[in-house]
């Protein structure tokens, strides 16, 4: 059993002071409960989707498995030195994955993910989706929120020019596989979360505060705008299955 450490650091504000918060979680809630109380954390800090009833956080799903600990950074840095491992946001997202993976899912050699599907084998089940036209112009939208990206810049990281990134998000233009996966490493998102298979991850989430007169929490909005790009303008991406190539 291991307790994780996520580098999230999330802008945040506790007291007269800006902080971040990264999430402490576990294997088990228990093995959890019992670190967070050498950590210092109160027990009513703990995070359970499912408790609070929070949208989709239904039994077996990733949403109810994502019970946590938000911590400041100094308190993450306690975390590590009392044996907490570190993860990136997308190991994190798959530890959660592999707690809630059906047995029919290959093993992975990551010791902290066994059942998540191979690497290799996730870009190709994300390019078949690119493919098919199933890049979701609202995930796009929503890593770059939460990345907070925007202007020219991040069309140059991504190899186009402005506003392309703009037409991506209004369902005007569809990204090439090269541009989807520059896409990616910009946001640090593996490159299935932008196809409309991962919709469900594309949802509202919580912005909380902590001022004098106590903490409040507002939720936040999942992006808006087309859920899907059309057949014709898929098929004006060269490397689409709907894309005509005409020979002279």
């Amino acid at each position: 059993m291991t307790v994780y450490i996520d580098d999230a650091r999330i802008p945040a504000r506790v007291g007269r002071h800006d902080t971040t918060w990264s999430h402490l979680f576990a294997d088990t809630q228990e093995e959890l409960h019992a670190f967070a109380a050498r950590l210092g954390l109160r027990r009513s800090w703990f995070q359970d989707p499912v408790k609070t009833g929070k949208p989709r956080a239904r039994s077996g799903s990733r949403a109810a498995q994502n019970w946590h600990y938000d911590v400041t950074e100094g308190k993450r840095r306690q975390a590590v030195a009392l044996g907490a491992v570190e993860v990136g946001w997308r190991d994190a997202v798959a530890i959660i994955d592999a707690a809630t993976a059906p047995s029919w899912r290959p093993v992975c050699r990551r010791p902290w993910c066994e059942r998540r599907r191979p690497a290799r084998q996730q870009l190709r089940v994300a390019f078949e989706a690119w493919r098919d036209g199933l890049v979701s112009p609202r995930a796009i939208t929503a890593a770059l929120d939460m990345r907070a990206l925007y202007g020219p810049e991040v069309d140059r990281a991504c190899g186009v020019e402005e506003p392309a990134v703009d037409q991506w998000e209004a369902a005007q233009l569809y990204p090439s596989w090269e541009q989807l996966q520059a896409l990616a490493r910009l946001t640090g998102f593996a490159v299935d979360f932008f196809t409309r298979a991962h919709d469900v991850e594309v949802a509202g989430g919580f912005l909380c505060e902590r001022s004098g007169r106590g903490r409040g929490c507002r939720q936040l909005s999942a992006p808006r705008g087309p859920k899907q790009f059309s057949r014709e303008v898929v098929a004006a991406t060269a490397g689409t299955r709907w894309h005509v190539v005409t020979l002279f």
